[in-house]
């Protein structure tokens, strides 16, 4: 993978340093996103079950 440097438009190489970092970062977005697609799945599976109660067995 090449980065643009600031002070030229040659293409650098990334260190192994700069890579694992990189990687490490996907990584960890990849598991929020994930975490967030299950609670996302868990909310519409209760808003379900909420929409799913019998009101008519509440009396006002």
């Amino acid at each position: 993978m090449a980065e643009f440097s600031a002070h030229t438009f040659a293409p650098r190489r990334l260190t192994k340093a700069e890579l694992a970092a990189r990687k490490k970062a996907m990584e960890e977005g990849r598991k929020q996103l994930e975490m967030i697609a299950e609670l996302e799945k868990l909310d519409k599976a209760q808003k379900k079950e909420n929409d799913d109660i019998d009101l008519s067995q509440f009396t006002v």
